[in-house]
């Protein structure tokens, strides 16, 4: 019996560690163009998590795409753009100038460039550029810095907390049931020892 509970809390806890260590956080960007006869507002969010100085945004997944409120339809394929070539991994920044990501329609990293949606930002070059079938194409350059957020918008708890504490209080009630037992027998309630 003392082996299944040990057994028990140690599944308790490896679980809570894990599913703790797996959670990504969610943000929301936007850019807004400077068109004023034409604006456009692309919007979307993110799952990913924030490198060790806190500017970038690593592991980026499960991108959406909104332009001027209408949804990108499909899947959002990202990557970055190194200078010769487009390769996977995106490079989401809080700092405007220092974004280098595309999101698209169709995979540029595996040599599909027949997007006919996408949003990216290379502050490498000092350009922001949407396009959609609806509403066309357009580019701005240089980058505003107002123009653009990026808002972490976690709002789902850890999950690991809740088993940490599961694993704990079953760990606590192992070891009052273990107290209060006098060679495998219970001690009858009432009783003072």
């Amino acid at each position: 019996m003392k082996t299944l509970h040990k057994l028990a809390i140690g599944l308790c806890l490896a679980l809570g560690l894990a599913v703790g260590s797996a959670r990504a956080t969610t943000f929301e960007f936007s850019y807004t163009f400077g068109d004023i006869n034409n604006p456009l507002v692309v919007t979307g969010t993110l799952d990913g998590n924030l490198d060790v100085t806190g500017l970038f945004v690593e592991g980026v997944q499960n991108v959406s795409l909104f332009f001027n409120g209408d949804a990108a339809l499909g899947t959002v394929f990202t990557s970055q753009y190194n200078g010769n070539d487009f390769v996977s991994g995106p490079v989401v920044a809080f700092d405007v100038t220092q974004n280098n990501f595309y999101f698209t329609n169709t995979d540029f990293a595996n040599a599909d460039f027949t997007a006919d949606t996408l949003f990216y930002i290379s502050g490498i070059d000092g350009l922001v550029g949407a396009q959609t079938p609806v509403l066309g194409s357009v580019q701005e350059s240089p980058l505003v810095a107002g123009n653009w957020s990026l808002t972490a918008v976690n709002t789902v708890p850890e999950n690991s907390g809740t088993f940490v504490l599961f694993g704990t209080g079953l760990g606590f009630l192992c070891w009052i049931r273990r107290k209060f037992t006098t060679n495998g027998n219970p001690v009858p309630t009432g009783l003072v020892r």
